[in-house]
């Protein structure tokens, strides 16, 4: 059966969803996986230590690339990261922050670098699904794709176990809803040329950003997909993941899987 479902309960949240996807085109696939994300990564956000209130309410309401330009260049880089490290709470939560920040501006700003249900029309609509007893947990199954995660939740479940299962359930639903739409890659190119060389910077980003505009086209899974490829090549991360988090709570780093080491 292809489906994809999210079930999750913790302290005052629950979210439950379920796509049938038998018979569905890859299209469909995607809009059901940007609803999930649009369900699950506000609250990894909330649970990973940082202020969210304080990054919410710093972002204006914008319109297009020049207008998130001229928000990022009305500070000096030292500003924001003064700004960012206070909505951080703690250091190692800073790459957490700067996330939030940039998720913000996608949103305040319209100028996304991930893909959302409404940029994907479908007729796929969400059933019913149960919460799974004591488990915050995510399946998907489309022809030859299987995904599953899964966390026990109970008394002693920490915040920060509950933000990292919902980034890593987030970063397969950012990625494989761009594998099912087939965004040019050629914009890994375009990218990779404006970002060649720069170190992580908001002034690096400004700069990258103005190089790139002239190839967004107003194909809005192409242009997310090339703004997603920038921020990630100067080191930013756009969606909420757990290479963010692991600075700060190391546990969540994924065990290396034990034996011989692949050469090359």
């Amino acid at each position: 059966m292809d489906e994809v479902l999210f079930a999750g309960k913790y302290d005052d949240w629950e979210y439950t969803v379920n796509f049938s996807l038998d018979g569905r085109s890859e299209n469909d696939v995607a809009h059901a996986l940007a609803r999930i994300r649009e369900g699950i990564e506000a609250r990894a956000f909330c649970h990973s230590g940082i202020s969210c209130p304080m990054v919410e309410a710093e972002v204006p309401e914008g319109n297009g690339m020049d207008g998130m330009i001229a928000f990022i260049s009305a500070r000096k880089p030292g500003e924001w990261k003064q700004f960012l490290l206070k909505a951080a709470v703690k250091e190692e939560l800073l790459p957490v922050a700067e996330a939030k920040f940039i998720c913000e501006m996608q949103k305040k700003f319209k100028v996304p670098a991930k893909v959302s249900s409404e940029m994907v029309p479908s007729s796929v609509k969400p059933g019913k699904q149960e919460l799974m007893e004591g488990q915050i947990a995510f399946v998907g199954r489309y022809r030859e794709w299987l995904a599953v995660k899964k966390l026990g939740v109970n008394e002693k479940t920490q915040d920060y176990e509950v933000a990292g299962i919902l980034s890593s359930i987030n970063t397969t639903l950012v990625k494989k809803t761009f594998d099912f739409l087939h965004p040019d890659r050629g914009m890994d190119a375009i990218a990779a040329a404006a970002t060649r060389g720069k170190r992580k910077s908001f002034i690096n980003l400004v700069d990258a950003l103005r190089q790139v505009k002239p190839s967004l086209t107003g194909n809005r899974i192409n242009d997310a997909y090339l703004l997603k490829c920038v921020y990630e090549n100067l080191g930013f991360a756009p969606y909420a993941n757990v290479e963010i988090l692991v600075g700060a709570y190391p546990d969540l780093k994924a065990p290396k899987p034990r034996g011989r080491k692949a050469k090359g």
